[in-house]
């Protein structure tokens, strides 16, 4: 890729995640609940006890919020830090693979472009971080020996142990990577064989970590039925098939340098140029059909439980990418051969992910426009849920809306969305936000003397 692809493709990054920044992705579901709890507590908010790395926009915000009470301000600065480490492992694989093997581009391309991109606008979830700040270990991994990278593989791998459970395994696949690189290059044996031995010990401390602090939510929702039931939620549909459309072009990447070569196939060598227009056409169709699921949000209001199926859709991927790094020197030689294709295909995921997270944004844009003009509207400080007739099947039918109305309205809020059995009860002892946090009435950041006196006033 030359510089000035480098640079259309790191100027469609940016401006995909400054979408989602300016409209207030980052408060989608869960973060809006976050970013009250830990504005209004002045404090870090660290589920579990144990994903550490949601300091990195919490921090931020939380000290301009010493200076700063503009709620959009902080909100921007909120996302903003978490959108800075999706551009920055983008950053950091071309930096790693770009003189040495740049065609292994393609797949944190994909892995980070088509594979997380339907939870890219949550940008504070730690599931999609911990999947996405794994390439540039494993990539580093597979660089091999050399004093400029090889720190990031132990440093990625404990950030990652304060990240999300996924990185668990994905630790472990490391490991097994190293030892098994550790029998094909024989004059790097004692490197790979070393690092090997580090993920692995990282991996258990990560593991012991986790089995003795584990909450019951993460216990609960580690079952065989939770995984079938976010896949027909959030994978079966649309972005199934936009997945399908991705592997399509996936194989055929893959396959090109033995079929040029002859290994495979070998009456389809001369006809290399139709298999990858096939291939441009399969990503350009994924494209299409992201772009079509994000602009209905009855198409990606469950995208929540996508989560669960990261790292599986996002295996094959990082398998692929080992393979090439390890071929012999022929395939290699063959692979050097694909780098124009493959910065058509790389640039071609930068359009699609700059487009749909846009629109993605945009939609969520919509909806919190929708919300704050129905608190501006209404005569009642606590607004049943079930009186809001637009919000079934959207992001905002979830327990968040709560918090998430608060915060669209400004430090001193006037009105909340509740469900409907806490709208009725007595909200005497402090605000209940949820069904497991009251907000005392005269602690925190956020001023809700107002809305204290409106729900007084409430017959």
């Amino acid at each position: 890729m030359s510089r000035i692809a480098a640079t259309v493709y790191f100027g469609l990054i940016a401006i995909g995640l400054s979408m989602a920044v300016l409209t207030s992705g980052a408060l989608a579901w869960d973060g809006s609940y976050m970013f009250f709890l830990t504005l209004d507590k002045q404090e870090p908010f660290i589920p579990h006890a144990q994903r550490f790395i949601l300091l990195v926009g919490q921090g931020p915000m939380l000290l301009s919020s010493q200076w700063i009470d503009d709620i959009t301000l902080l909100r921007i600065i909120f996302g903003l830090s978490y959108a800075l480490i999706t551009f920055g492992v983008l950053l950091l694989c071309w930096l790693i693979v770009k003189d040495r093997a740049p065609w292994l581009f393609l797949w944190p391309t994909l892995g980070i472009g088509i594979a997380t991109l339907p939870r890219q606008i949550t940008l504070y979830s730690e599931a999609t971080i911990a999947m996405q700040l794994f390439w540039p270990l494993l990539l580093a991994l597979l660089a091999g020996p050399g004093k400029r990278w090889q720190v990031l593989i132990p440093g990625l791998a404990l950030v990652l142990l304060v990240a999300h459970p996924s990185a668990i395994p994905l630790i472990a696949f490391a490991a097994g990577v190293a030892f098994l690189l550790a029998f094909r290059f024989r004059d790097r044996r004692t490197f790979y064989l070393r690092q090997a031995g580090l993920l692995a010990s990282i991996d258990v401390i990560a593991l012991v970590i986790f089995e003795a602090r584990k909450s019951s939510y993460e216990s609960d929702h580690m079952s065989v039925e939770v995984l079938v039931s976010s896949f027909k939620s959030a994978v079966f549909g649309p972005m199934l098939l936009a997945l399908l459309f991705a592997y399509l072009a996936v194989a055929i990447l893959f396959a090109a340098p033995a079929i040029r070569q002859k290994w495979i196939f070998p009456a389809w060598a001369y006809r290399t140029r139709t298999l990858y227009r096939v291939a441009f056409l399969a990503v350009a169709g994924a494209g299409v059909v992201l772009l079509v699921r994000v602009l209905v949000p009855r198409l990606w209001w469950t995208a929540l439980d996508y989560r669960f199926w990261i790292v599986p859709i996002t295996l094959p991927l990082l398998s692929l990418a080992v393979f090439e790094a390890a071929a012999p020197r022929a395939w290699t030689e063959s692979l050097r051969l694909e780098n124009a294709v493959r910065t058509r295909i790389v640039l071609l995921i930068a359009v699609i992910f700059a487009a749909a997270l846009s629109a993605n944004s945009l939609g969520w844009f919509r909806l919190t426009h929708k919300l704050e003009n129905t608190l501006a509207a209404s005569r009642e400080a606590c607004i049943p849920l079930s009186s809001i007739d637009w919000i079934d099947h959207t992001p905002l039918e979830h327990w968040s809306v709560a918090t998430y109305s608060l915060v669209v309205q400004g430090r001193h809020p006037t009105a909340i969305v509740l469900p409907d059995d806490d709208c009725s009860a007595a909200q005497v002892d402090g605000l209940h936000v949820t069904d497991w946090y009251t907000r005392p009435w005269d602690k925190g950041w956020f001023d809700l003397d107002a809305l204290d006196q409106r729900l007084a006033r409430a017959p």
